[in-house]
């Protein structure tokens, strides 16, 4: 047995869930083609404290780093709930990983997909998920755009692929989701239902003005920006809220007409 395959099955024996039961590790050494030294120093190995102490070491760490990545999601689930997806996650390696990049979008998705959806906990983690996205686009210098050449132009806009917009749940006092610091809990969810996560946003997420949610429904698809002038009476702060969103990279500029010709 090559020293890295036995110190794979020693890896694997602290991250087992469970202390290994004997049948378990007949199994496992007859797997490896283990030798009978090497049979004697794993068996001595899996009987002993010092691997139990190191398995609830690191579970604990891995719980520890799970509520750092994804603290307003774990927040709003139910414990009996946020226990045993959290004990699915360990079980299944994560936050082991010794390069932890893009791990809480990873741990994120993981949840999401065991949320009832709609439920308000699934709310408040599509908007953690959508945040932890838009920081990682977030841009160096605001995304500024001259929509006087915009506009001469006919520049063809649409959402970009690192906003998203979002209609959340009134809780029982007709409030947004508490568990969001950046959000305004006095602000009622039904005057304000829309939540608008963007690259350039401090915080990465804040509510969205009715014209910034018209702009971006109409967005949707890719349009030319002169196709805008028909969404609102009030055209200055139709285009007031469309340079705020092309700040903040909600909008990103598609191509403009005269390539496209």
């Amino acid at each position: 047995m090559t020293l890295r395959a036995f110190q794979a099955a020693l890896s694997h024996m602290v991250r087992s869930p469970d202390r290994i039961k004997p049948d378990t590790f007949e199994r496992q050494a007859e797997r490896l083609e283990l030798s009978t030294t090497e049979e004697e120093a794993l068996r001595s190995v899996v009987s002993s404290t010092g691997l139990e102490l190191t398995r609830e070491i690191r579970r604990s760490w891995s719980r520890g780093r799970a509520y750092r990545a994804a603290p307003a999601t774990l927040a709003a689930i139910p414990v009996d709930q946020r226990d045993a997806v959290l004990e699915e996650w360990i079980s299944a390696n994560g936050s082991s990983s010794s390069f932890p990049e893009g791990e809480a979008e990873r741990l994120l998705e993981f949840i999401e997909r065991r949320l009832r959806d709609p439920s308000p906990e699934r709310i408040v983690c599509e908007i953690e998920l959508a945040s932890y996205r838009a920081a990682r686009a977030a841009p160096s210098s605001p995304c500024e755009s001259n929509l006087v050449d915009l506009r001469r132009l006919n520049t063809w806009l649409a959402v970009s692929p690192h906003a998203s917009l979002m209609r959340i749940q009134a809780g029982p006092a007709g409030t947004p989701p508490t568990n969001l610091p950046e959000l305004d809990a006095t602000q009622s969810a039904e005057l304000h239902p829309w939540i608008l996560i963007a690259p350039g946003i401090e915080g990465g997420v804040r509510h969205a003005s009715d014209p910034e949610v018209t702009i971006l429904k109409a967005l949707a698809t890719p349009r030319p920006i002169a196709e805008l002038d028909d969404l609102a009476s009030d055209m200055e702060s139709l285009m007031e809220s469309l340079r705020e969103l092309l700040r903040i990279c909600a909008v990103t500029v598609i191509i403009s007409a005269d390539k496209a010709n």
